[in-house]
């Protein structure tokens, strides 16, 4: 009941990120871990400017630039969650990967 539980919750939540314009899921989600960046409205906007939905995932697609750019939000938010005691999510890169995610 609990593994069933859980892998509803993160069923839910990988909907949620697609749904919101400020997440996108760095790849499809695995059974027992969703991975995702935060995308701030700059990020949005570029993403948006260059055709690349935010609705699906992108990770190993992303432009280098925008790579970059999504790497350097997510050690700062990271750092500034970790600071505040608000949160403490593991992240970083997957395989294909050049921008840091954050794993649940």
């Amino acid at each position: 009941k609990r593994v069933d539980d859980k892998v509803t919750s993160l069923a839910s939540l990988s909907c949620l990120i697609r749904q919101h314009d400020a997440f996108m899921l760095a790849c499809e989600p695995w059974p027992f871990n969703i991975n995702f960046f935060y995308l701030p409205p700059r990020i949005q906007q570029e993403l948006q400017v260059r055709g690349i939905p935010t609705n699906r995932s992108q990770g190993s697609s992303l432009p280098s630039d925008i790579s970059r750019d999504i790497a350097k939000v997510s050690v700062e938010l990271k750092l500034r969650l970790h600071e505040s005691g608000e949160m403490m999510i593991p992240f970083q890169p997957l395989n294909d990967q050049k921008a840091d995610c954050f794993r649940l």
